[in-house]
């Protein structure tokens, strides 16, 4: 747990920087495009992740996965084949389907904007960097294979710096479209901060692919691994471009714009977590010893992740509207509401991915995939029943209930592969998140006053503190990490 820990606290400082930068981005996006402006960008990015998704085949655990043993095993020809095939073959792949997709951006605008292909050329903008995107992933597997948390970062922090400079110059002079090309560009500054760290922490010869070192075999196996994962991001963005399609449709897109802003809120304070999943939590699945090992691994990472977010949740769950207000404008403060339900969910989301990658790392792949599969029709089920009857809110809501289903799922999942179960600990600390974010959700639609949320969640938190301390782990990662803070 320590080491993970650790990664999770260097992912953390990266994600910090990151989330500062989505912060300032949104407030620009909010002030200077306004709730439609938004809606419209946010569906661009689900557009460019889906594509970006499908033109880098979901090579990317398989590239970590394969590089991760090869580098338990030192063999060095077998990681330079990974790189070389991974780096050509994907390269020459996303470019060609970035250049279909640019070829039918006026048919690709209609059908997520419904617009007659209006805004076709922003699709094909967008659509323009994907290659950039994909290769810039690749690097990174490279270095997350070896486990090199810190060149990861400190790529991430460069590239969202300067990203974000570029992103306020030119939506300040070109609005929507500058907005857009700045999200492209970002993905070209991504690649070049990529290809510097690896340069810097693995040597020159991992910078450029060798053709004598390329092999099917290995395109065939992490084709394995990304038919899979390509399954996974199709339908988790796949969903969300349907969603906010639906949305569209029935209530706007300023109604969009607002989703967005939820949406991206409830995504950003689990930045660290999702970089420590696949940074170091996955190759350390990987090399897990038997059932034991890898139900002993599953459970500290649970317990772990139900220490860290459940004060995150009560305090964005209590201050969501005045963090809408600070962090976009009025006009998004219907957003806090969607909070109240997505954020809870995310517990549940988290603590089931956290199990459900016990499925890729022991390549128990129809299980990893079947769930989400699962889970994407009843999260697509539930939303165009509950949108008809209660708007936005039941968009929210079918996304805690579509979670919930889904994590009892993984767990039915994983007893009968791995006899994998909750410990105690798990147990506990699982229940103890739910109910102290559940009842900051139900404050926060009955408790109209801030100081009176406020007050509600300084109770909630130091009942939840107080009954962590009977856990071991949590007194011991407290005591860390005020000692940390003393030391500072």
């Amino acid at each position: 747990m320590k080491r993970l820990a650790k990664a999770v606290a260097w992912f953390a400082s990266g994600s910090f920087i990151g989330t500062l930068s989505q912060v300032i981005k949104g407030k620009l996006s909010a002030v200077l495009l306004g709730a439609e402006g938004v809606g419209v960008l946010n569906q661009l990015t689900n557009l460019f992740t889906l594509v970006n998704s499908i033109s880098g085949l979901s090579f990317y655990n398989g590239i970590v996965q394969r590089i991760a043993s090869a580098k338990s095993e030192d063999d060095s020809v077998r990681l330079a084949s990974q790189l070389s095939t991974s780096l050509i073959f994907l390269t020459i792949f996303s470019s060609a389907a970035a250049g279909m997709s640019v070829a039918f951006a006026a048919q690709i605008s209609h059908l997520i904007f419904g617009d007659n292909g209006d805004r076709a050329s922003l699709v094909a903008i967008v659509l323009l960097f994907v290659p950039f995107a994909v290769t810039s992933q690749t690097y990174r597997g490279l270095l997350s294979g070896h486990r090199l948390v810190r060149p990861i970062v400190v790529a991430q922090v460069f590239s969202d710096i300067l990203g974000l400079v570029v992103f306020a110059v030119l939506i300040y002079s070109h609005e929507l479209l500058g907005a857009v090309v700045a999200f492209g560009a970002l993905h070209a500054i991504k690649l070049f901060a990529q290809v510097y760290m690896v340069r810097s922490a693995l040597g020159a010869g991992y910078i450029l692919p060798r053709l004598s070192r390329f092999q099917w075999s290995e395109v065939g196996t992490n084709f394995k691994y990304g038919i899979n994962g390509l399954a996974i991001s199709a339908l988790s963005i796949g969903t969300v471009v349907i969603v906010s399609r639906w949305i569209i449709d029935d209530l706007g897109f300023a109604e969009n714009g607002i989703f967005s802003v939820a949406w991206k809120v409830a995504s950003l304070y689990l930045g660290a977590i999702y970089a420590a999943a696949g940074g170091y939590y996955l190759p350390s699945l990987v090399g897990a010893k038997g059932n034991a090992g890898l139900s002993a691994q599953v459970n500290q990472t649970v317990v772990l992740y139900l220490f860290i977010l459940p004060p995150m949740v009560i305090a964005l769950v209590l201050g969501g509207e005045l963090l809408v207000r600070i962090l976009f404008n009025q006009e998004f403060v219907a957003a806090a509401f969607l909070l109240a339900l997505m954020l809870p969910g995310d517990l549940l989301r988290v603590t089931s991915e956290s199990v459900g990658l016990s499925f890729l790392a022991k390549r128990r792949l129809l299980a990893y995939t079947g769930a989400y599969v699962v889970w994407a029709a009843v999260f697509l089920l539930l939303t165009r029943i509950f949108i008809g009857y209660f708007g936005l809110l039941g968009v929210a809501l079918a996304y805690l209930a579509s979670h919930a289903f889904n994590l009892g799922l993984i767990l039915v999942l994983a007893k009968r592969a791995f006899a994998f179960s909750f410990t105690p600990a798990s147990l506990r600390a699982l229940l103890l998140g739910l109910v102290a974010t559940g009842l900051a959700a139900l404050a926060s639609f009955l408790v109209d006053e801030l100081w009176r949320r406020g007050m509600v969640g300084a109770v909630l938190l130091s009942i939840w503190v107080l009954l962590s301390m009977k856990d071991e782990s949590f007194r011991m990662l407290a005591g860390r990490a005020i000692a940390k803070v003393r030391k500072k």
